[in-house]
C-alpha cells in the first residue's frame, strides 16, 4: 500500500517554479528541488515521477495560477490599455519571483530540449496569444480597440512584445527602459 502524501503539492509546485525560474529547467535537478521543498527525494519520486513530470506540472500550475490568473487580474479589472500596461509592468515590478522573467521564455530558450517539454512550452505559448486575442475581442466589442483591427495581429503583437519585456527582465534592463518599451507596444495598438 502506497504512503499517502505529507506535504502541500501546490507549495512544492509553486517552490519547484521558483528554482525552475532561477536555474533554468536543463540547469535544475531534484536535489535543488529537494532543497528547496525541505522533502526527500523519496517523497518527491512517489509525487512526481521524474524531474520531467514535476517540470510539466509546473508549468500546467504556472499557466493557471501564474499567467492566466494575472491577466485575469490586471486586464479584466482595469479595461484593455491600462490593464496591459499593468500587466506588462507587473513583469518588472513583481517581487514574487524577483526578476526571473517568464518559465515558458527561458526554457524555450534552452538547448536540446526534449519533445514532451518543448511541447509544453509550446501550449503555454498557445494559451497566452489566445487569452491576449480573448481580451483583445472583448476590448473591440466594449469599443475600447476598432472592429476594423484584426484581433489575431493584435494578439501576435502583445505576445510577442511581452515575450520579448520578459527577456530583459531577466537580463536586468532598468524599469524605465522596461517602461519605454510597454509603451511603444501599446502605442501600436491606438
Amino acid at each position: 500500500m502506497a504512503n499517502p502524501k505529507s506535504f502541500d503539492e501546490t507549495e512544492v509546485l509553486g517552490t519547484a517554479l521558483g528554482v525552475f525560474l532561477r536555474k533554468g529547467y536543463s540547469r535544475t535537478s531534484i536535489a535543488d528541488i529537494k532543497k528547496a521543498s525541505r522533502l526527500s527525494a523519496g517523497s518527491l519520486y512517489f509525487a512526481f515521477e521524474s524531474k520531467q513530470d514535476l517540470f510539466l506540472r509546473v508549468v500546467a500550475f504556472y499557466i493557471r495560477y501564474v499567467v492566466v490568473a494575472r491577466i485575469e487580474r490586471y486586464i479584466h479589472d482595469q479595461g484593455f490599455f491600462d490593464g496591459v500596461r499593468s500587466y506588462f509592468e507587473s513583469t518588472f515590478k513583481n517581487k514574487e519571483y524577483g526578476r526571473c522573467g517568464c518559465l515558458l521564455t527561458i526554457t524555450s530558450a534552452e538547448p536540446h530540449l526534449d519533445d514532451v517539454v518543448v511541447r509544453q512550452v509550446k501550449n503555454g505559448f498557445q494559451i497566452i496569444e489566445q487569452e491576449f486575442r480573448r481580451i483583445v475581442q472583448l476590448a473591440q466589442e466594449n469599443g475600447e480597440i476598432s472592429r476594423k483591427r484584426d484581433p489575431n495581429l493584435i494578439a501576435q503583437h502583445l505576445f510577442t512584445s511581452y515575450q520579448g519585456l520578459l527577456v530583459l527582465v531577466r537580463f536586468g534592463k532598468s524599469d524605465r527602459y522596461l517602461k519605454t518599451v510597454t509603451d511603444a507596444a501599446l502605442a501600436y495598438l491606438r
